[in-house]
């Protein structure tokens, strides 16, 4: 989704607000997604709310909404995913957890890899996908 500038402005502002309150590593896209980030920013928005600019602050309400969905819906997954990549990397999957490995890397993440990408998730897939698609070429 593109966001129009004030929305853009308003993300920059509350993301430096955030960082100068105490959370140097909040940004643009982990302020949806982390509880805490996402906790401060929507009351930061909410707030704001009759000052001005509120079709803005109602998109990026909107945004929060669609991504708690998307966290609600992935995350389960995702953690899961993280667990079996560990033992992954331990060498220590059994056949049966590999199939589920795969199943929720591909059914489950890949729908919101560039989100995941951005929010500082970018390591598991890289490394999922590393070893995924050089696994037969060895």
């Amino acid at each position: 989704m593109k966001r129009t500038e004030v929305e853009q402005n308003i993300l920059s502002q509350s993301v430096k607000n955030l960082q100068a309150y105490g959370y140097p590593a909040v940004n643009e896209e982990n302020i949806f997604m982390d509880t805490i980030y996402g906790a401060f920013f929507e009351r930061m928005l909410k707030d704001a709310l009759g000052q001005g600019a509120d079709e803005e602050i109602n998109n990026l309400l909107n945004e929060m909404t669609d991504v708690a969905i998307l966290k609600e819906k992935y995350m389960p997954a995702y953690e899961e995913f993280k667990k079996l990549s560990e033992q992954e990397e331990a060498a220590s999957l059994s056949e049966e957890e590999e199939k589920r490995y795969h199943y929720l890397a591909t059914t489950f993440l890949l729908p919101i890899r560039d989100r995941l990408y951005k929010a500082g998730e970018e390591d598991f897939f890289l490394d999922y996908q590393f070893k995924y698609y050089t696994k037969d070429k060895k």
